[in-house]
């Protein structure tokens, strides 16, 4: 399995966003849940690898989870699976075999940067997507 690391993380929101990596916490600062703060417009620079994960049992210690004050939430892990070594994610915070592959660049390895969009308040139109750097 390589390692996929994200470098920055950039909050295109009207909205502040949480990110909390369960993993390695002091990628996120050591903050319990939701995790660090990011801002509307501002950028999040830390190397912070994501998670492998394989199983359910194994899925609330190995992601990364993406916050707001509403839902959804997306959470972001790397599984080797029969579809292949992919980064993939999910909006109702469980493990799925061969999950969805996250939009942008789902291959594994190397540096990536993670862009959280969105301009409602309800939520309605949040995405992610993460682009190599």
């Amino acid at each position: 399995m390589a390692i996929t690391n994200i470098k920055r993380v950039k909050n295109n929101c009207a909205f502040s966003i949480y990110v909390y990596n369960a993993e390695n916490p002091g990628d996120t600062q050591n903050r319990p849940m939701p995790g660090v703060e990011i801002t509307p417009g501002d950028t999040y620079v830390h190397d912070m690898w994501i998670p492998w994960c394989t199983s359910a049992a194994d899925f609330y210690n190995h992601r990364i989870q993406i916050a707001m004050a509403f839902n959804p939430n997306f959470c972001i892990w790397q599984e080797n699976n029969i579809d292949g070594d992919h980064v993939r994610y999910c909006t109702d915070n469980k493990f799925h075999f061969t999950g969805n592959l996250i939009p942008g660049n789902s291959n594994v390895g190397g540096d990536r940067i993670l862009y959280i969009e969105g301009t409602l308040a309800s939520g309605a139109d949040l995405r992610i997507h993460l682009e190599s750097l």
